[in-house]
């Protein structure tokens, strides 16, 4: 019997040896940032933040960067809440612009530390330019160096598939080159689903090689449909230029409308999309193109990602160039957009 159990003995641990080691199991502990905002009629920064847990000591490090700006701790708080931490903007040593992100150092009762860092805001970089002087700014995506929203909306897009910035053919201004079926993408938010609307980009475009003759530049239509949506795009009517294009879906009515302007391939053009109750009309390089009496405001009522450079569900992808997309909850009018043109060559 002892021979036996022996064997027994060995077999189990030669066995134990050979298994792989089990994969550790992720802490069941959350810290999160769940919002960082700026209120420019109290100069405050306000940080939204969670716990699921009881903490030892809780830690804020705000930075410009990699540059500390200002640092506090808190007395833990209760545990499985939101709550909030308020500081002046006096407090931080920064200045203007600044790309402001917030740091949480949780330490647990077991002495770990668990982080959170929170999305970046962006304050003061479209100070004493157009788009700073335009009311209800919904998003702004410069486009030249990240992909993060400038307006204090935080709407940061999400990049799918290869994207890089490069500078624009025959241009000083970089931007994002699109290609192979790559996007940008920000989940539904009713913030993005405007009424009125004005949609403005600045692109450049080699050719259009689309199968449908369609480049979608910022969509919130269905893949398959209309749904109640909007969308720009880009068409190809014959071989030396392309068309501005607009859809959108208004009462289950479908309706799209083009430029009558051909634009030249291989030259930049600032173009602008407005809907509102009276017109949709539509802008190249700070002159009004086309004009039609509007259908009525957009319905908008889906709940489909914003996208950027193709169609929700991905159709009608961009090859080329794009960026400073904006979109505003309004309609432009002439000398918004004309100053708006001024900034490009």
């Amino acid at each position: 019997m002892k021979k036996y159990a022996w064997i027994s003995l060995v077999f189990v641990i030669t066995t134990m040896m050979g298994c792989e080691k089990p994969a550790a199991i992720p802490s069941a502990l959350r810290a999160s940032i769940e919002q960082m905002r700026y209120s420019p009629a109290d100069a405050e920064i306000y940080t939204l933040y969670r716990l699921n847990f009881k903490a030892q000591s809780i830690r804020f490090s705000w930075l410009n960067g990699t540059t500390l700006c200002y640092q506090t701790t808190v007395n833990p708080a209760s545990f499985g809440v939101l709550d909030s931490l308020q500081i002046s903007w006096g407090d931080l040593n920064t200045t203007l612009p600044t790309k402001l992100r917030c740091v949480l150092e949780v330490t647990t009762q077991g002495g770990d530390i668990i982080r959170d860092t929170s999305e970046p805001l962006n304050l003061g970089f479209l100070d004493n330019t157009p788009f700073a002087n335009t009311p209800n700014l919904l998003a702004f995506w410069p486009l030249a160096d990240d992909f993060e929203d400038y307006t204090l909306n935080q709407n940061h897009l999400q990049s799918v598939g290869s994207l890089f910035h490069s500078f624009l053919p025959n241009t000083n201004l970089k931007g994002t080159y699109f290609s192979n079926n790559a996007y940008l993408t920000k989940p539904h938010k009713n913030q993005l689903n405007p009424r009125a609307l004005s949609i403005s980009a600045y692109l450049y475009l080699d050719d259009l090689i689309d199968p449908a003759n369609l480049h979608n530049l910022v969509s919130k239509r269905d893949y398959t449909g209309w749904g109640s949506s909007f969308e720009l795009k880009v068409s190809k009517r014959s071989t030396d230029g392309y068309k501005v294009s607009v859809s959108w879906t208004i009462n289950g009515t479908n309706n799209e409308f083009e430029s009558s302007l051909n634009l030249p391939f291989k030259k930049a053009a600032h173009i602008v999309y407005v809907h509102d109750e009276n017109t949709v009309q539509l802008w190249v390089n700070g002159k009004k193109t086309d004009e039609i009496a509007s259908p009525g405001l957009l319905s908008n009522e889906n709940n489909l990602p914003l996208c950027i450079g193709t169609r929700p569900g991905v159709r009608h992808s961009l090859n080329g160039y794009l960026r400073d997309i904006g979109i505003w909850g309004r309609a432009l009018n002439g000398q918004e957009i004309e100053n708006i043109a001024t900034l490009y060559p």
